[in-house]
């Protein structure tokens, strides 16, 4: 991995977005340009935007900046508004959603950087709207970045 020695500004709405029809994801940094990866998230309203799951080499910060999201932290739940925090090192079963039934916008903090594959990854695997994906496929993608779905 090649760190940039140059600073980095990228003004709202700029960095690399994946597809509106689904989660609102815009990379701010990630692997190639930082040791950490930070991202926006606009989950939708009463989508589970990231089910429970842990990650073994990854820590996560998040930082809501509109709406609320439903946190799961380990066995309990908590709703944050906008201006909380949530860090979660590793090896702690996380999830979330926006409950909804209005907009939500998050940042996100992973460290490393190569923690975002997982994001990306799991767009890939659910980007063909016409059939779920395959529940092997998706194990298999938590498998390659040390991380485990947990089951409800």
């Amino acid at each position: 991995m090649t760190i940039s020695s140059e600073p980095l500004i990228l003004g709202p709405g700029e960095g690399r977005s994946f597809p509106v029809d689904r989660p609102t994801i815009t990379v701010k940094t990630d692997a190639g340009t930082s040791p950490v990866a930070l991202f926006e998230s606009e989950p939708p309203p009463g989508v589970v935007t990231a089910p429970p799951h842990l990650h073994r080499d990854y820590t996560e910060s998040f930082y809501v900046l509109a709406g609320e999201i439903g946190f799961r932290i380990g066995d309990r739940t908590v709703l944050c508004a906008s201006g909380a925090f949530v860090h979660v090192p590793p090896g702690v079963v996380h999830g979330f959603q926006n409950p909804g039934p209005g907009h939500a916008k998050l940042l996100i903090l992973v460290y490393p950087a190569a923690g975002l594959g997982i994001v990306e990854d799991s767009l890939t695997l659910t980007s063909d709207t016409s059939r779920p994906p395959d529940p092997r496929e998706i194990r298999a993608m938590f498998a390659k970045y040390h991380s485990e779905l947990i089951q409800p």
